[in-house]
């Protein structure tokens, strides 16, 4: 299989990234190193090229009502100008992916998706469009860029008229970055304060170019999939195929949050109250080891001997400091923050501790 490159590709090698194959993609994993780049965004900014997640247009006169009936999620508590987070489920209740939805203007929507389901997203999108909808893949022709960090909002404010400190969270507006028309919103998957900006590919060096040169007073840094993946899970923000996939609900993740079980059917929804209703077979937590030992995807933990679970994704956190790992158990007890459990890594059992999430919290106003 041929693999694709965004238009920056040159641009990451140039930056001396390393390039590594992600969901049919070859993408910058790290320039210096993953600490060094995590580091970055979580004191100054980053700027990361996410050009590789799936754009989706969606317009027509019934998209509100055929988008409301599709996600679990609630668009009524959105309006014009603001993005909302929720999922595609399956009957069963299972997640075929999680995405953003971004309310351009009435009646025209913004989808964006992970890379490894613009296909199958897609498809499913359109067995389940009803009549007067229009539904185009522009993943192609469309450049994201995620600009993240406490120094993000005046690294982009150098670049635009707007006054963006009154954009709030999850927020959008349609602008110009050096006279080209761009999408602006204040959403991000690092933990962090931050603006995502969605355009034309012709226009991807100019724009990355222009980001970087405001954000050198902030000693901008570029960010690769490395830190991406360290920044997100400290933040319990979760990864499609490994804390969301086809054999688990948005409850079960953690999500119910975004779950609004009171409002018109939506596909999934009676399984999704079926289940509310008789109680979670299996959760996720938070662990922290208490070693220097990172439990890792995959890993099974274990409880009075029995094996219970297995863990999602683990990492050092450098922001901590130790290691953690997110994780599927059984749901046999009523698990509370500094209980024990074990984990087996390469045939030993080591001990970890369960922490509450997310593991790491941004401090507001900062």
């Amino acid at each position: 299989m041929d693999l694709k490159r965004t238009p920056l590709y040159e641009k990451h090698k140039e930056l001396g990234g390393k390039i590594v194959e992600f969901a049919g993609w070859e993408m910058p994993i790290q320039y210096s190193n993953i600490i060094e780049e995590h580091n970055a965004v979580r004191k100054n900014v980053g700027i990361f090229d996410v050009s590789h997640m799936g754009t989706f247009l969606l317009s027509g006169k019934n998209s509100y009502d055929f988008l409301q009936k599709t996600v679990p999620n609630d668009l009524n508590k959105i309006k014009v100008g603001k993005a909302i987070y929720t999922q595609f489920c399956k009957d069963d209740g299972t997640v075929i992916d999680d995405l953003i939805i971004y309310y351009i203007k009435e009646n025209f929507f913004y989808i964006v998706v992970n890379a490894s389901n613009i296909e199958k997203d897609f498809n499913w999108l359109q067995e389940n469009l009803i009549p007067e909808i229009k539904l185009e893949n522009i993943a192609e022709q469309t450049s994201i860029l995620a600009v993240q960090g406490p120094m993000a909002e005046k690294t982009i404010s150098k670049l635009c008229d707007n006054n963006l400190a009154e954009i709030t969270s999850f927020g959008i507006i349609q602008t110009k970055i050096k006279d080209i028309d761009v999408i602006l919103s204040r959403t991000g998957y690092t933990g962090e304060d931050g603006f995502e900006v969605i355009f034309d590919n012709s226009h991807a060096v100019e724009i990355y170019e222009a980001i970087f040169e405001a954000g050198k007073e902030f000693d901008i840094k570029p960010i690769g999939l490395g830190a991406r993946d360290t920044l997100r899970l400290e933040a319990n923000l979760p990864l499609y195929g490994h804390e969301l996939n086809e054999n688990t609900t948005p409850l079960e993740a953690k999500l119910g949050w975004s779950v609004k079980l009171t409002k018109e059917d939506f596909i999934g929804k009676k399984a999704l109250v079926e289940q509310k209703e008789k109680g979670l077979k299996k959760i996720l937590i938070g662990i922290k080891s208490t070693s220097r030992i990172v439990p890792r995807d995959g890993y099974e933990i274990v409880l009075d001997s029995k094996v219970i679970g297995k863990v999602t994704s683990g990492t050092f956190s450098p922001t901590l400091n130790y290691p953690i790992a997110l994780a599927f158990v059984e749901n046999v007890k009523d698990f509370q923050q500094g209980d024990r459990l074990e984990v087996i890594i390469r045939g030993k059992n080591y001990e970890v501790e369960i922490v509450n999430l997310p593991f790491y919290k941004r401090k507001r106003g900062l």
